[in-house]
């Protein structure tokens, strides 16, 4: 797989990550490392009767 964001740029460079929301492919250059908040509540719609 090669970098999405190099590709657009003209380059060819392997990735060495997958982006977890859109599921590009990034480099090194590219890669970035955020926290991701973790969600705990309920879900705000009822997917079944009780």
């Amino acid at each position: 797989m090669k970098c999405y964001e190099c590709a657009r740029e003209g380059k060819d460079t392997d990735a060495v990550g997958i982006c977890i929301v859109c599921g590009r492919g990034v480099c090194k250059e590219h890669l970035i490392h955020e926290e991701t908040p973790v969600w705990e509540g309920n879900y705000p719609i009822q997917l079944k009767p009780d």
